[in-house]
């Protein structure tokens, strides 16, 4: 399925919601709603159009499914309500063309966040032990193993994510 016009509304989308994430510490309403139906509206017409109703099921689940992790990371404060209500809007552009295929851009993009969120926080908080090593209580002979363990948790999750796609 030719997703041009829906990655570009949420390229648009994220930098917007990242702007006012950055500036406010919130994503507002109107945003998430905004993206949720035009992408909604596309997939519908999109798929009445071309006469391929499985689009329209298709994405009837991917919401489904978003909506049970949306619930999940909110509940689990993991995600405030605005990021998770983004994730919920976007569900609409992990359709493809196949149900084994929306499943697994799901999970592909949910472990990418995941991953990218576990190197932030770490970058993070080795830039706070740089600043004053006294916020993070690692004896001296415990440093040089942080790197070495960084790297071989790294390369652990990413085999890890490649052996959990190739099973879906």
């Amino acid at each position: 399925m030719q997703l041009g016009f829906l990655f570009w509304l949420f390229f648009v989308g994220l930098i917007i919601a990242s702007l006012q994430d950055l500036k406010r510490r919130e994503i507002d309403n109107w945003l998430n709603l905004f993206l949720l139906s035009t992408s909604f509206v596309y997939i519908f017409y999109k798929g009445l159009l071309e006469g391929n109703i499985e689009i329209i099921f298709l994405g009837i689940f991917s919401l489904i499914i978003l909506f049970c992790f949306m619930n999940l990371l909110y509940y689990g404060k993991v995600f405030g309500g605005g990021d998770a209500k983004l994730l919920f809007a976007m569900s609409a552009f992990f359709v493809s063309g196949s149900f084994g295929m929306t499943i697994t851009n799901i999970f592909l993009f949910l472990s990418l966040l995941m991953l990218s969120g576990f190197i932030y926080i770490m970058t993070y908080i080795f830039i706070l032990y740089l600043i004053n090593p006294q916020l993070i209580n690692l004896k001296k002979s415990e440093i040089p193993f942080a790197p070495v363990f960084l790297i071989s948790f790294l390369i652990y999750v990413f085999f890890r994510i490649k052996f959990i796609s190739l099973l879906l």
